[in-house]
């Protein structure tokens, strides 16, 4: 049997056009949530290991932008290791994320619309991770300003996407933490490639 478009009942015949809600106590909210998890690929993030950082509002994932040194959004590639990001305790209780390629953190920007960055320099304030509460069976997160805990990172889709500060709330405030295995030869060669850039631009005097 399937369910298919069709028109309305206009009697008071029963059809297969009326259906009865019945209500279901055999399922935790908690299983739900679990379940709902596990369809979305969302877990809940643990320092030392990997994730790509995914928009709950647009579903595109946080990418270093190495050049301008912005946190751009995009779609998901598991062989890109610019999208991998390791959670990394700042403070007790507040962390930062560190990119797997480049080695750089997140650092605060808490004035709304400014753009974040990374920096070779992990910040001394960092982040709190608090657990999405307006949809109550989806696994996402606010990543809140230390200081500043009624603003954090936003996917902004009227700056190009990019991670922007903004005040905390915003459905583009929600981040899912996927977890993703790394391959240790690829991720090696990328760290190569941009170490070879990377010395390149410390060297561009020399080049001229």
């Amino acid at each position: 049997n399937k369910i298919v478009r069709w028109t309305p009942t206009t009697t008071n015949t029963p059809s297969p056009s009326e259906w009865k809600l019945e209500r279901v106590d055999t399922i935790s909210d908690d299983a739900l949530k679990a379940q709902v998890s596990r369809a979305l690929g969302s877990a809940v993030p643990q320092t030392g290991r990997y994730y790509h950082v995914v928009s709950l509002e647009y579903g595109r994932a946080m990418v270093s932008n190495y050049v301008t040194g912005n946190i751009n959004t995009t779609t998901e590639d598991n062989n890109q290791y610019l999208q991998a990001w390791e959670l990394v305790e700042t403070y007790g209780g507040f962390y930062t994320l560190r990119n797997a390629v480049t080695g750089q953190y997140i650092g605060n920007s808490p004035q709304n619309s400014s753009y974040y960055k990374t920096s070779d320099t992990k910040p001394g304030n960092g982040f709190k991770l608090e657990e999405n509460y307006a949809d109550p069976y989806t696994l996402a997160y606010e990543l809140k300003e230390r200081y500043s805990l009624g603003k954090g990172i936003h996917c902004a889709a009227t700056q190009g996407y990019d991670a922007v500060c903004w005040t905390a709330g915003s459905a583009a405030n929600r981040w899912m933490f996927r977890e993703i295995t790394v391959n240790d030869s690829l991720l090696n060669a990328q760290k190569a490639a941009y170490q070879r850039l990377k010395n390149l631009k410390a060297n561009r005097t020399v080049y001229q």
